[in-house]
């Protein structure tokens, strides 16, 4: 469970760190408008901005995949088929291996379903160790009397 925490700060960051970026190429965009640099130049700074939100946004997929991938190795759920051209897809920018978002729906619905059967289990014994605790609750008290 620590490590979803880890995975979730990660993720806030790259999440922010993508904002920071985009925002100071916003204003460097804005400066060479004023500036009236030429249509080339605005161009390679419209370029550089895409690549890098690309690289930020793949590492975010990647992080998503990654904990939806550890979640199901931790509840025995098999990897959606790699051959699986719908579950997954190779970076760009990257290179990576990425859960599509149909890769990652399907994984978290196994997910869930995986979850309700183990919980099952547990709301069936429930009622009856509440009654339990409560017989022995009640013998307790009428010994004490």
């Amino acid at each position: 469970m620590l490590w979803e925490l880890k995975d979730y700060w990660q993720q806030r960051r790259l999440e922010m760190s993508q904002s920071r970026t985009e925002r100071a190429y916003e204003r460097e965009i804005r400066d060479a408008k004023i500036s009236k640099k030429s249509g080339i130049d605005v161009e390679r700074i419209v370029d550089d901005q895409r690549f890098e939100w690309r690289t930020i946004e793949d590492e975010i997929q990647m992080l998503k995949s990654k904990r939806l991938l550890k979640r199901a190795r931790h509840l025995s759920i098999p990897a959606p088929d790699f051959e699986d051209a719908t579950m997954w897809e190779q970076s760009n920018v990257t290179n990576a291996w990425l859960l599509t978002m149909k890769g990652q729906n399907t994984l978290r619905s196994m997910l869930r379903v995986e979850r309700k059967e183990r919980t099952e289990g547990l709301k069936s014994w429930l009622p009856a160790l509440a009654a339990g605790v409560s017989a022995i609750a009640a013998w307790v008290a009428a010994l004490k009397r």
